[in-house]
């Protein structure tokens, strides 16, 4: 029974990191594309819609 709910929480473990490095890898891209067209816009009028 001890090697059961260890090997559970370890695939328990997995599944939260795969979801963690999921989540980060949409914030980061979000964030990249957020500051790329703040920069298009900043570049090409001072209106922001948003």
């Amino acid at each position: 029974m001890v090697l059961n709910s260890l090997f559970f929480a370890f695939i328990a473990y997995g599944i939260m990191m795969v979801i963690a490095l999921f989540v980060a890898a949409i914030i980061k891209t979000i964030a990249l594309v957020v500051q790329r067209g703040a920069k298009h816009a900043a570049a090409g009028t001072d209106k922001q819609e948003g």
